[in-house]
């Protein structure tokens, strides 16, 4: 079902868009940019919360009586892990335009920034394969071993081929 929560998202994503613009149209302050970019999606998801566990699927919605505490304790730990990566991640990809800044000046920073966000539209090769994984291991826990390995050889092409045509695209015609 987690083609809804896309939906949700998605939602959330093009609302946003369209809270940037009005905000940049009525020209409002920072605060009211954060909470058109940050702000939008999170009410979003939470509108989704509500409608999937209050209205959709009330039979499964969380409860504080089945929370176990020793997987609650792993689930922190590997989650505090995937939050130290997360934030490597941000402090990597925010690194590159602190850098210009200091050393080429501000108005550096907007040409670079427009590049690398054209150049991250060619992550949209992971589109084909992210989905996938559910599906991968639903079939390593069946033992279908050789379909996954197949499955996963063909995502692998399809995301390759489209990444490395996508790839020169930009190189002939990005200029």
């Amino acid at each position: 079902e987690s083609w809804r929560s896309n939906l949700w998202l998605f939602a959330g994503q093009l609302l946003a868009t369209i809270g940037l613009a009005l905000v940049v149209y009525l020209n409002g302050g920072v605060p009211y940019l954060v909470l058109a970019v940050a702000g939008i999606p999170v009410i979003v998801m939470a509108i989704n919360f509500i409608d999937y566990f209050f209205r959709q699927r009330r039979d499964i919605r969380p409860s504080l009586n089945a929370v176990d505490s020793v997987v609650a304790k792993r689930l922190t730990h590997v989650s505090l892990l995937f939050f130290a990566m997360q934030l490597m991640a941000v402090i990597g990809n925010a690194s590159d335009n602190i850098i210009i800044a200091q050393l080429l000046g501000a108005p550096a920073v907007s040409p670079f920034a427009i590049m690398q966000k054209l150049t991250m539209m060619l992550g949209i090769a992971q589109l084909f394969i992210s989905p996938m994984w559910p599906v991968f291991g639903e079939a390593l826990a069946r033992g279908a071993h050789l379909w996954a390995r197949r499955a996963l050889t063909t995502s692998l092409g399809v995301s390759l081929l489209f990444g490395f045509f996508s790839g020169l695209i930009f190189f002939f015609f990005g200029g």
